[in-house]
Parts: structure tokens; sequence; C-alpha cells
């Protein structure tokens, strides 16, 4: 067995701890299934969320919100990025390393509010409304997600262009 003293000892557990807290998994009984509007229209019925144990944080899918609101930004192996909006407009958080770049600038960010899980980030809602340019809004209660963006995203476009679509059908006959 390894003879280590006290001082190394409580080292080593807290650094394990930190580990350990930086690769937890979202727990089950925290999850939420919350509706999706954006600009109050529902875009998705059933998107998983989690609390955590802080009060007022909630976990959010980083590659399904980005996939909802039409931004190209992709998750694997703990890393986000992609880009959003416009291509030159890049975003790139690695959990590993804790870091997140957004538009080239470095941004810093609690631990408990990003937890990668295995094939998706969950990141707060706090801190998703600081990197990219909407706002959320989530009401427990309902368990409702209501996104308004502070710029047109892709997903807003396409749903002008369809109802543009329907609105033309709907004139011609």
């Amino acid at each position: 067995m390894l003879k280590l003293p006290l001082f190394s000892k409580l080292v080593l557990l807290i650094v394990l701890l930190v580990t350990y807290s930086a690769t937890a998994q979202p727990k089950e009984e925290n999850a939420l299934i919350l509706s999706v509007s954006l600009n109050k229209q529902v875009i998705e019925d059933s998107l998983t969320a989690y609390t955590t144990n802080t009060p007022g944080i909630v976990l959010l899918p980083l590659e399904k919100i980005s996939w909802l609101l039409g931004l190209n930004i992709t998750v694997r192996d703990g890393v986000a990025e992609g880009s959003f909006i416009q291509e030159n407009r890049k975003l790139l958080l690695d959990t590993q390393t804790h870091k997140i770049y957004i538009e080239g600038k470095e941004k810093r960010y609690n631990i408990e509010e990003i937890v990668p899980a295995q094939s998706e980030i969950y990141i707060s809602s706090g801190l998703l409304s600081t990197l990219l340019p909407i706002d959320l809004g989530i009401n427990l209660s309902e368990l409702t997600l209501t996104i308004k963006s502070r710029e047109k995203l892709p997903a807003e476009k396409k749903m002008e262009r369809e109802a543009a679509i329907k609105q033309g059908l709907r004139n011609a006959g």
C-alpha cells in the first residue's frame, strides 16, 4: 500500500473530488422535460434538461439547442465547436481544459455550469445566454423554456420563409 503523508492524502482526495465533479453525469432524478418555444411558437415538445443542487441553475443540452436554433455547433468527446449566426462567429468549449472561446475571446465559467455527458454537453441557461445572442426563460411550474433572440437566428429565418410560402399558397388559391 502507498504510504503518503496526511497533507498529500488530502491533496489527492481534493483532486479526485474535483475531477469527479467535473465529469459527473446529470442525475436522472433531476431530469426535466421542457416544451421549447421560439418567439411564442413551440419548436420542441420534449427537451430533456436537468436541475442542479445549486438553486437557479438549469442545465440545457447545448447541441440540441443549437440544432433547434439552426446553429452550426456540434458536440463530440466533451468538446463543442462550430459557428453561430455567421460562419466567422466561432464557439469552442472544451470541458477538459475548462475553457470557452467565443468569437476568439476566452470566457471563464463556474465548473457547475457545464456538465459533459456521453454525447452532449449540458450548460446552464445563464451561461448559454451569455455565449449566444439569446435570452432564455425557464418556467419550472409549467415546464417551459422560452427563447427570445437578440439577433435573427437561422431557425427564425426558416420559419419566416415557411410562413411566406404558406401565405403565397393561400393567395394562389
